[in-house]
């Protein structure tokens, strides 16, 4: 029993904190799309920005036609996506 218990406990009681009170985003395009959100890994070289950029811009097109987006927390998304048409 000992430690593992309590991390797992420790770890079910934090998540339940950070998620208390969170939107629901039903049907948001992004489900199952989080690499597209997720930072690239690398060096910062040209190879790296490129895949940055065209990474930006599937997320942005993904975001585009999301049903959810006025709802979303996120902070990649353009307010001008949330504002109500």
């Amino acid at each position: 029993m000992g430690t593992a218990s309590m991390d797992a406990d420790a770890t079910l009681a934090l998540l339940t904190a950070i998620l208390t009170d969170t939107v629901r985003l039903t049907g948001a395009a992004c489900i199952g799309q989080h690499e597209l959100f997720d930072p690239v890994p690398g060096n910062g070289g040209h190879q790296h920005q490129r895949q940055e950029r065209i990474r930006r811009a599937e997320a942005a097109r993904l975001c585009a036609r999301c049903p959810a987006i006025r709802h979303c927390p996120s902070v990649t998304v353009p307010a001008e996506l949330k504002e109500p048409a």
